[in-house]
């Protein structure tokens, strides 16, 4: 049997047909490649109601709801009531990890975060498995944010680099906004430009 098991900011739209997974192999693997539908667990059309919930085992639920709910606008919410849920295990050293772990997921996936929804959710976090970890966990999640930080400073260090060694002087509007852009893709993507483009005029359509 061939699973896919699939959660997006959007419902999945991929193939399901094994065989055109495939469809780019050498010809010679043509007569191996099963022809068969693969099954799709899409948490997108998964009602919550539907979702595994075994008091037995409550981590199942509470990782497929979070990974269902990841790329949602009101997730702090909705993630403290799976929070919620885990507290009467919350003793269990397994569960006390568990915890920490949904906590890292949610500050490294799905949209950018605010500062309001990271503290509330940092709040349900202390006052299920206490304020001594939750320590910890922020003092993880603010050095994880620095270390961030000072790896796109240096890629915004090296665009301007290459582009005045490439073609000349920045001007400062074209500096601003390369200062000013946080996504990592975005300044990726940017460097790649840089290393390409033949004026500034044309690295200026990137920015937009």
């Amino acid at each position: 049997m061939v699973i896919i098991f699939y959660h997006g900011d959007r419902p999945f739209t991929g193939p399901t047909e094994v065989a055109e997974l495939y469809e780019d192999c050498d010809g010679v693997l043509t007569d191996y490649i099963p022809r068969r539908r693969a099954f799709l667990f899409d948490l997108n059309t998964i009602p919550e109601s539907e979702l595994p919930d075994d008091p037995e085992v409550p981590a199942l639920y509470a990782v497929l709801r979070i990974m269902q709910i990841i790329f949602s606008l009101d997730l702090s919410t909705k993630i403290r009531e799976v929070l919620e849920r885990l507290k009467p295990y919350s003793e269990r050293p397994r569960y006390r990890r568990l915890i920490r772990l949904l906590w890292f997921y949610f500050v490294s996936y799905g949209k950018k975060r605010s500062n309001q929804e990271v503290t509330a959710v940092a709040d349900t976090i202390k006052q299920i498995i206490g304020e001594k970890e939750m320590t910890t966990i922020l003092e993880h999640y603010i050095a994880e944010g620095e270390a961030r930080g000072e790896a796109r400073g240096k890629v915004r260090g090296k665009i301007l680099a290459t582009l005045e060694l490439r073609i000349g002087a920045v001007p400062q509007w074209i500096e601003n906004a390369i200062q000013s852009t946080t996504d990592s893709i975005a300044l990726d993507s940017l460097a790649a430009h840089a290393k390409t483009c033949k004026s500034l005029e044309e690295f200026a359509e990137a920015l937009k």
